[in-house]
């Protein structure tokens, strides 16, 4: 009698089970949890200061600007320009540094700078006096290498490259004094009708940055020198040039 009872308990327990199985088709086997451990994967967290930013820049420049002149005219028309002499400026420029290697960055910009030349003349006998300034107006887009060495926040850097560039017009202002030592102001003239309508200028120089966060500040000294003539159609060789120090600002985004 005993043995009858227990295989109809063990027979009541298996149909328990298998209608429980059956009831619930979504029911995951053992093995299948086993394999659905295995695929799951840890998904990292990433931080804010792992993902890449682009860096954008801004800068003003103190510039000191000339040129290299030659009169090439057949009876040296030009001649009293040689007595020319510097003058003082200044630009803008912004951009962005666009990663290529290690320590190595490509600058693409946008730059607006002012050079240019003066004339002083002086009467010995009469006391009078001329003076004129010129101010070639210059946009340009630079394409520089820049590397990079140092520390993360602390960093030193040199560049070069060239800069494609237009000079739109230039600013033409004079004034004189006649003996009585009075001075008179002549019209401000904006010519662009003998002007290139394409320059290539060189640039190169060096500085330094300081990264705070996600703003630094740099300061660079700057070389440049325009590799093609000014004018079309005067018989002159006129090639800017323009040494100067940058001050500029770093966003990084």
């Amino acid at each position: 009698m005993t043995k009858y009872i227990l295989l109809t308990v063990i027979f009541l327990t298996n149909a328990f089970f298998l209608s429980a199985q059956i009831s619930n088709p979504n029911a995951t086997k053992p093995d299948e949890v086993k394999v659905e451990k295995k695929k799951k994967k840890k998904i990292k967290s990433v931080k804010n200061d792992t993902i890449d930013k682009s860096t954008y820049y801004l800068s003003a420049a103190y510039i000191n600007s000339f040129r290299k002149f030659e009169d090439v005219s057949p009876f040296g028309s030009f001649s009293k320009r040689k007595t020319e002499t510097p003058i003082h400026t200044y630009g803008v420029g912004f951009g962005t540094y666009i990663y290529l290697a290690k320590n190595l960055e490509l600058e693409l910009g946008v730059s607006y700078v002012l050079q240019g030349e003066q004339y002083n003349f002086s009467d010995s006998l009469s006391d009078s006096t001329f003076h004129y300034t010129k101010r070639y107006r210059h946009f340009g887009i630079p394409l520089r290498v820049k590397y990079n060495f140092g520390g993360n926040d602390l960093k030193g850097f040199v560049y070069g490259g060239v800069i494609p560039s237009s000079i739109l017009s230039y600013r033409y202002e004079s004034n004189y004094s006649t003996a009585d030592g009075k001075t008179n102001d002549n019209d401000t003239k904006s010519l662009s009708n003998t002007l290139a309508a394409f320059n290539l200028t060189t640039s190169v120089g060096f500085g330094v940055s300081y990264q705070l966060n996600n703003v630094g500040f740099m300061i660079m000294p700057e070389f440049r020198y325009n590799l093609l003539n000014t004018f079309e159609g005067v018989f002159v060789e006129h090639n800017l040039w323009s040494w100067g120090v940058n001050f500029g600002m770093t966003f990084k985004m």
